[in-house]
């Protein structure tokens, strides 16, 4: 924890309090600080007090529980949800997107977690799906 000395417009000393903690989804370095009107022992540990909440608010706001349930079907359906809900997609980008969307679920199993999905494997899929999609579409021009 470190502090800065800052001085309002009207004149009057406050100290920010600042603390550091790493993101563990991101495995960046994040910053929250606090406001107090003195720097004594007694500002210094509920600033740290303080400090300590709004950590823990900000990595359980994260949905952590949530995302370790969420499966990559339902993850893409959710996406396609929020395109669908989104007022800037024409309703041909939607009915592509739709499409795409599910016959890239019909080949991929439905109970994998996306916390398990690893970078790799999706790269392999979708290269595995694009070339499926090129011959399907070879197959319909001839």
């Amino acid at each position: 924890m470190y502090v800065k000395e800052k001085i309002s417009k009207s004149g009057v000393k406050r100290y920010e309090f600042y603390e550091k903690y790493l993101d563990p989804l991101t495995s960046k370095w994040r910053e929250v600080s606090v406001t107090m009107n003195k720097d004594t022992k007694t500002y210094q540990n509920e600033a740290r007090r303080l400090l300590q909440k709004k950590i823990e608010f900000k990595l359980k706001d994260r949905n952590t529980k949530e995302l370790k349930s969420l499966t990559l079907h339902d993850a893409m359906s959710n996406w396609v949800e929020r395109a669908v809900k989104s007022d800037n997609l024409k309703q041909s980008s939607i009915k592509a997107y739709t499409y795409k969307i599910e016959s890239m679920k019909n080949d991929i199993e439905k109970d994998i977690k996306i916390i398990n999905v690893h970078y790799q494997y999706m790269q392999n899929f979708i290269d595995k799906w694009a070339q499926s999609l090129v011959i399907h579409v070879l197959n319909l021009i001839k």
